[in-house]
């Protein structure tokens, strides 16, 4: 079936259009932009504790499904100005299917990460076309895949501290790369004395163009003997960082971290924003700040401590409790952010100003985990389970395995391939490099029991539906990857459990 599978899906898969004017060497093609339009951003962004997108994920009739749905483990991209709904782009079960049991316990639908706590990119480099999850960096609430005491020298995961990206190991499971370890930012803070009980939670996190490192952590810490609240801002300046070829940190200069924001400087740019409660008070401070990101509009603030070699930092998109789904800058004195011309959120904090649904993500509760600016790119195909564990021996019979397929091209013809895993404990659902062409780099579907032809509706979402009689009894993952042959896209895989 591989076989049929490798002779098949080039030809669906392969580029039409010159890959360096679509966006990049490695990114996948797309319909050219013309040379009149303007450039636009786009922004994604992780909730915290979950909203619901404006469209609520409708497919044609309707009905609601589990794209319109975000979790904190989960990444939404919204197009500011220019779009009518924030899009779902990295689904639990894409995690799922790439994690796996990570903690061993046998259970294959886990929650690895608790929430994401931050997303970035590197910046320290050069640009990245289009963005598959390995390109990522992530700062999650949970240990995953076997995280433990950070002073070690041979971690094998990551910790609530650590920055790090997910992708497919040599060995087709997973793999964590860390790019800041908890242990270095402790050393850059000066804690490296009382380390062993204490350590950090980074909460947010950004990287300049210079190679700065900005970080914001979950509870208040000593930065070099000044006590940082949690809604303060540090940074860890290229000066003190040592980067690897593959520009991930390899050292840093103990000590060398510097306050840019403190308490009463990120509540003056708050009050400055002049936003509402929803009891129509004025928000002059902030809870806890959970997001950074580079402000794109370029502009710099005088930093509480300087930072080495330059007599400012960069401004900064920021949020976090207390704002909901709004984001600001320190751009003016502190206001509500712009993107693509457009406000990123209203005084009254209604959740619509990032492509949410104002009745369901609006107000303080709503607020934000992440934050990430790209320069515009069609969001990738995004598979999502609708059920992740499914109980084959339920009273009234099993249901039927359920996925939703999202962000494909209105109408087009979709290949959807199915694939039944038995997983060892402990592991994931196998995978190998894609062996044709396309935008997603691996391939989950080794030996698919099912392929067939779809077409997606005028959307460019589908509702998968599979009856399990044909299924082994229990212990196997369902996997399902799907092709875009009108993007000649491979989307990432989505897992449903079968305990």
């Amino acid at each position: 079936m591989l076989t049929l599978l490798a002779l098949i899906l080039p030809l669906l898969l392969a580029p039409r259009v010159d890959l360096a004017a679509a966006g990049g060497a490695g990114s996948p093609p797309r319909a050219q932009v013309a040379p009149a339009q303007p450039a636009t951003h786009v922004l994604r962004f992780v909730m915290n504790g979950g909203g619901t997108t404006a469209d609520r994920g409708a497919l044609a009739g309707g009905a609601p499904t589990v794209l319109g749905t975000l979790a904190d483990h989960e990444i939404a991209q919204w197009r500011p100005g220019l779009s009518a709904s924030a899009v779902k782009v990295h689904a639990r079960a894409e995690f799922e299917c790439l994690l796996g049991d990570e903690d061993g316990d046998g259970d294959f639908w886990d929650d690895p990460f608790g929430d994401i706590d931050a997303i970035g990119l590197r910046r320290y480099g050069p640009p990245i076309g289009r963005l598959s999850v390995d390109h990522l960096l992530l700062s999650s609430q949970d240990a995953v895949l076997g995280g433990f005491d950070p002073l070690s020298t041979d971690l094998t995961g990551a910790v609530d501290g650590t920055i790090f990206a997910v992708r497919r190991g040599a060995d087709g499971g997973p793999q964590v790369d860390r790019f800041l370890t908890e242990a270095q930012i402790v050393h850059a803070i000066g804690q490296h004395d009382d380390f062993v009980s204490d350590g950090v939670d980074v909460d947010a996190f950004a990287q300049d163009a210079t190679g700065n490192i900005f970080l914001s952590f979950r509870h208040d810490e000593q930065v070099n003997g000044t006590l940082l609240h949690d809604d303060g801002v540090v940074c860890l300046p290229e000066a003190g960082l040592g980067y690897s070829t593959t520009l991930d940190v390899k050292s840093v200069v103990t000590g060398s971290a510097v306050i840019v924001l403190d308490r009463s400087r990120v509540n003056a740019l708050v009050g400055n924003a002049t936003l509402t409660s929803v009891s129509g008070n004025p928000i002059n401070s902030l809870i806890d700040l959970q997001a950074l990101e580079i402000d794109p509009g370029g502009g710099s603030f005088a930093p509480v401590q300087a930072i080495p070699g330059q007599p400012a930092a960069p401004n900064l998109f920021f949020t976090g409790q207390a704002v909901g789904p709004a984001v600001l800058t320190t751009a003016d004195g502190g206001r509500v952010a712009t993107l693509n011309g457009a406000l990123l959120g209203t005084p009254d904090l209604n959740g619509s100003a990032l492509g949410l649904h104002p009745a369901l993500s609006s107000g303080t509760s709503a607020d934000l985990n992440g934050l990430l600016v790209l320069p515009f790119q069609p969001p990738p195909l995004c598979v999502d389970a609708v059920q992740g564990e499914v109980d084959l021996h339920a009273p009234d019979g099993p249901p039927p395995l359920r996925w939703r397929v999202g962000n494909a091209s209105p109408f087009a013809p979709l290949l959807l391939l199915v694939d039944v895993v038995v997983p060892a404990s402990g592991g994931s659902a196998p995978s190998q490099p894609a062996p044709f062409t396309a935008f997603y780099p691996d391939l989950f579907a080794l030996t698919p029991v099912f392929i067939w032809p779809a077409l997606a509706d005028a959307t460019g979402r589908l509702a998968v539906d599979l009856p399990v009689g044909a299924l082994p009894p229990t212990g196997v993952l369902v996997v399902l990857q799907v092709a875009d042959t009108a993007h000649r896209e491979l989307s990432p895989p989505a897992a449903i459990w079968c305990p």
